[in-house]
């Protein structure tokens, strides 16, 4: 993760930003998208082992602390800049 995706998240507090990252699910996808490279959504359900609809709760998640940018008309997560 670079400078600009941290200071992108700084707009949480910093108790905010540990409680998105804290969780196991967040922190998988986190590492497996700090390589950089676009994804698409259904790549990354094996890496966070929940079902459809718990992987798009923990991306919104990730998305609204500022940490992981998408297309949305791609439907592709995008790594950390």
């Amino acid at each position: 993760m670079d400078t600009s995706t941290v200071i992108a998240a700084t707009r949480l507090k910093a108790p905010e930003l540990l409680a998105v990252v804290a969780d196991s699910v967040r922190w998988r996808l986190l590492a497996h998208l700090a390589d950089g490279g676009t994804r698409c959504v259904c790549d990354l359900q094996p890496v966070a082992g929940v079902a459809a609809n718990l992987l798009s709760y923990h991306l919104r998640v990730l998305r609204e602390a500022g940490l992981v940018p998408t297309t949305a008309a791609l439907r592709q997560l995008l790594a950390p800049a």
